[in-house]
């Protein structure tokens, strides 16, 4: 499935909590076939360079882009689509870093307003406010809160859909509805953050080390389904949602 891009993508430039470099994700996609790959890491671009050239070299299209934390609006991913998104994300990250100083994140969606050209933003990931609008039921507030980001973002706005297990079944069809309703595309993304399944008890290692406590009490483990899949397995799971789906 080469029309398939890996959108959400954490290498191990999100501290104790990816496992993967940069290059083994580049040669991953190389295996799967894949012609383009992102780099999202958390608040940081600290792996972009690096990611950039391996890619180059493995003939993939690198997309620069990065998880962004705001306070009042939680987590949503930016690909820059140009110079002006990379410069804009760079800012973005500067201002949320020094703000909020050593070991801290402070940025609010308000700080994006002058920064937000040649940016492409995608909300609705499972630690994101809109899916637990949506897991809670409260389809008003989901509304609410994807009405105010496509004032922000227009038609550069997309909401995520993810699969790790039956349960989400339900929730992504509430999002693909709510997608119709707000009139906002959807695209399929898995939040990777290992290369194989099997790399998730080094993940779950990384988050008790993040945490100072032992492995079975760390919190944000996600899940061993969060790794680099073929377009066509993510495809393949999300099948009861419309073929168009990015």
């Amino acid at each position: 499935m080469t029309g398939f891009a890996h959108l959400h993508v954490h290498s191990y430039f999100s501290l104790l909590d990816g496992t993967v470099s940069p290059q083994a994700l580049v040669e991953r996609a190389k295996q799967l076939d894949m012609r383009y790959l992102a780099l999202t890491d958390r608040n940081s671009l600290a792996g972009a360079v690096e990611f950039y050239k391996h890619a180059q070299n493995k003939g993939i299209h690198p997309i620069i882009g990065a998880e962004i934390d705001f306070n009042d609006m939680g987590p949503m991913v930016f690909l820059a689509m140009d110079a002006d998104g990379y410069s804009n994300l760079s800012n973005l990250i500067t201002v949320g870093n020094l703000r909020g100083g050593h070991l801290q994140f402070d940025l609010k969606l308000n700080d994006i307003f002058s920064r937000k050209r040649g940016l492409i933003a995608i909300c609705g990931g499972q630690r994101g406010h809109l899916w637990q609008h949506i897991r809670k039921r409260d389809l008003k507030a989901a509304q609410q809160h994807t009405r105010k980001l496509k004032g922000v973002f227009g038609n550069q706005l997309y909401i995520a859909v993810q699969h790790f297990d039956e349960s989400d079944r339900l929730y992504n069809l509430r999002l693909r509805d709510l997608a119709i309703t707000m009139q906002v595309p959807l695209v399929a993304t898995n939040d990777v953050f290992l290369c194989h399944a099997g790399d998730w008890e080094t993940r779950r290692a990384l988050r008790a080390i993040a945490q100072n406590t032992l492995i079975d009490r760390a919190t944000g483990v996600g899940t061993p389904e969060q790794y680099l899949k073929s377009g066509k397995d993510i495809l393949a799971l999300l099948s009861y949602l419309p073929a168009a789906i990015s």
